[in-house]
């Protein structure tokens, strides 16, 4: 089963707004708050397999979905999530370029992915840094807030065809 075109759009720009409503109506948490990772519970499995479903339906990684469960769940603190969930991505993002690569459905030479390697190492350095010694884990929040807005933005604009 695969979701595509405008449907597709749709779906992923409500999903994603969702997520940030939920973010943003849920009790802000302060400094102090106590965060308890699940261990193994058969409910992370059928999180996990929840998110994996969904991932696959739409075609888009587990990321976007696992970065406001876990804040939601307080399963950990803003930023122990943004740093969850990068390894997250990588880990999906590298798997996926490997699997690309080998099954010769990838048409992009590695060389030309160098420059946008070094941008990404940059950035996450700078990010990291930032996210983890200075900002507060309420600013972690919002900011995870604010990117799920523009993402669904920019979906509902591709499908109005006011943005590319």
């Amino acid at each position: 089963m695969r979701v595509d075109g405008a449907l597709y759009d749709v779906l992923l720009s409500f999903v994603l707004l969702l997520a940030a409503w939920r973010l943003f109506s849920t009790v802000d948490h302060d400094e102090q708050d106590v965060y308890e990772a699940p261990g193994f519970r058969r409910e992370v499995l059928g999180i996990g397999g929840g998110i994996g479903f969904a991932s696959g339906v739409i075609g888009l990684g587990g990321g976007i979905f696992l970065s406001p469960l876990i804040i939601l769940k307080k399963w950990g603190s803003p930023k122990a999530t943004a740093a969850t969930a990068s390894v997250f991505v990588w880990l999906n993002s590298a798997t996926g370029l490997i699997g690309s690569s080998v099954s010769e459905g990838f048409g992009v030479e590695f060389s030309d992915l160098a420059p946008f390697a070094v941008a990404v190492l940059i950035g996450g350095f700078l990010g990291s840094r930032y996210g983890a010694g200075f900002a507060p884990q309420n600013r972690v929040r919002a900011f995870l807030i604010v990117v799920l807005v523009i993402a669904s933005a920019r979906r509902v604009l591709g499908v109005v065809g006011l943005w590319p």
